[in-house]
C-alpha cells in the first residue's frame, strides 16, 4: 500500500505536476480587462467629430447568483428584456462560466437603477462607447466602431492602430467564491489611451456640402452622389460628402451601400474636365503654345467613329486657349493626336490617374486606365476628351 501511494505521489508531483499546477492557477486566477480610451477625431479647427464616453456595462458571475429566476424577473423590469433569456445568462454554468454580459454600455439612468437593486452576482464595469456628436456629418469619412471597440469603416478603420490604444489588465487570485486572496500576487498593467487625429475637414464646409449635395440628388432624382471640396494650393480636403448617408451612432440601421465613401471608391468617365490633362501635356512637351491654331470643324471622323462638338458651328480656326475655353471635342482630339498616344499615356499616369491618390482610404479605387498596348483604334481620340478612362472624384 505504501509502495502504491509513493508511486502515485511521484506520478502526481513529478510527471503530472505541471498540468495540475496550470489547472490550479486557472481555478484561482482571474484576469480583469480595462479597455483603453479610444483617441478622438477632430476637424481642422479642433471641433470634435468622434469621441469616446464611458458608460456602464452590466455583467453577471453565475457562481455568485443566489436565485437566477427571481433576479432575472427584477432585471427584466428595469432593462425591458425577456426574463427567460436573462435567467439563462444568470444560470450559466458555475463550473466554468464566471462572466456573462447582461447589458453593454447602458445609459446612466439604467446603470443607477440596476445598482440600486444590489443583486448578488450582478456587477458593473465602465466601458467606453464611441459617440459622434454631429450625427451623420462626415459619416462615410469617419466610419464607425463595432461593439468590441474596433474601427470597421472609414478613418476609424484606417487608423485603428493609432486610435485604439492598448487595453489594461489586472490579474489577481481568488477563492472559490470569487473573493480576492489578500496575500496573493497582483499584476496590474495600466491602459494606454489611443492617440487623437486632426483631419483637414472643415466642419462648417462639410455641413454645407452635404446640404447642397442632398438637395441636388433629390432635385435630379439621383440614386447617389458625392462631392469634394479641396484647397488647390495645399491639396487639403476641406469636405468629402456622399449621399445617401447614415448616422454612425446607429450604423446597424443603415445599409452597407450607404457606408461607402463614393468620392474614393466609385469611378466614372470624367469627360470634358479631363481635357486640361491633354492641353497641359501638349504645352509641357512644347508641341503647342496657348496661341497655336487648329482648323476645327463641328465634327471629325476618326477610325470608325465620328466625334462632334457640343453644338453646331462653322469650321473655324481656334487657338489652344479657345479650344479649352469652349471645351471643343474636335479641337482637343486634334491637340491629342499632335501630342501622340505614347506621350499622352505618360502624362495621364504622371498626373496620378490609374494609381491611388495617397489618402490610403479603405477601399480606395485606382481608377481605370488602359495600358498603352491595349489601346484600340479610337482610343487615341477618346482619351484626350476624357472617355475610355475612369477616375474617382478625388483623382
Amino acid at each position: 500500500c505504501f509502495g502504491a501511494l509513493g508511486t502515485r505521489l511521484v506520478v502526481l508531483q513529478i510527471f503530472e505536476g505541471a498540468s495540475y499546477d496550470r489547472l490550479a492557477s486557472n481555478q484561482r486566477e482571474r484576469a480583469v480587462p480595462f479597455p483603453a480610451r479610444r483617441g478622438a477625431i477632430f476637424d481642422r479647427s479642433g471641433n470634435p467629430l468622434a469621441i469616446s464616453v464611458d458608460l456602464q456595462t452590466i455583467y453577471a458571475d453565475p457562481a455568485l447568483v443566489e436565485d437566477a429566476a427571481a433576479e432575472a424577473r427584477v432585471l427584466a423590469r428595469v432593462l425591458g428584456r425577456s426574463p427567460l433569456k436573462l435567467e439563462t445568462l444568470l444560470r450559466g454554468d458555475p463550473s466554468w462560466s464566471r462572466f456573462e454580459y447582461i447589458a453593454r454600455r447602458v445609459s446612466p439612468r439604467l446603470s443607477r437603477a440596476v445598482e440600486a437593486l444590489d443583486l448578488p452576482g450582478i456587477y458593473m464595469k465602465p466601458e467606453p462607447k464611441r459617440f459622434y456628436p454631429n450625427g451623420a456629418l462626415g459619416a462615410q469619412v469617419l466610419g464607425f466602431v463595432g461593439s468590441e471597440g474596433s474601427g470597421l469603416e472609414g478613418i476609424e478603420a484606417q487608423y485603428e492602430d493609432l486610435l485604439k490604444g492598448r487595453a489594461g489588465r489586472m490579474t489577481l487570485e481568488q477563492d472559490p467564491s470569487g473573493r480576492p486572496l489578500p496575500q496573493a500576487d497582483l499584476a496590474w498593467r495600466r491602459p494606454d489611451p489611443g492617440r487623437s487625429l486632426y483631419l483637414t475637414i472643415d466642419k462648417d464646409i462639410q455641413f454645407q456640402t452635404e446640404l447642397f449635395l442632398e438637395a441636388a440628388c433629390r432635385r435630379y432624382h439621383s440614386d447617389s452622389g458625392n462631392a469634394v471640396v479641396m484647397d488647390p494650393h495645399s491639396g487639403d480636403v476641406l469636405a468629402m460628402a456622399s449621399w445617401p448617408s447614415f448616422d454612425p451612432n446607429h450604423f446597424e440601421r443603415a445599409t452597407e451601400a450607404s457606408y461607402r465613401n463614393r468620392a474614393t471608391t466609385d469611378v466614372f468617365e470624367p469627360g470634358s474636365s479631363y481635357k486640361i490633362v491633354t492641353a497641359s501635356a501638349a504645352l509641357e512637351e512644347g508641341v503647342v503654345t496657348p496661341r497655336t491654331r487648329f482648323t476645327v470643324p463641328d465634327e471629325f471622323a476618326y477610325e470608325d467613329r465620328v466625334f462632334h462638338d457640343s453644338h453646331y458651328h462653322a469650321t473655324e480656326r481656334m487657338s489652344v486657349s479657345e479650344i479649352i475655353e469652349q471645351s471643343s471635342n474636335v479641337g482637343t482630339i486634334k491637340v491629342g493626336l499632335e501630342l501622340g498616344s505614347r506621350r499622352l499615356d505618360r502624362y495621364v499616369r504622371k498626373f496620378g490617374f490609374g494609381s491611388p491618390t495617397g489618402l490610403g482610404f479603405p477601399g480606395e479605387s485606382r481608377g481605370l486606365v488602359l495600358d498603352l498596348d491595349e489601346w484600340s483604334g479610337t482610343t487615341g481620340a477618346t482619351v484626350p476628351i476624357g472617355q475610355g478612362v475612369a477616375v474617382t472624384t478625388v483623382q
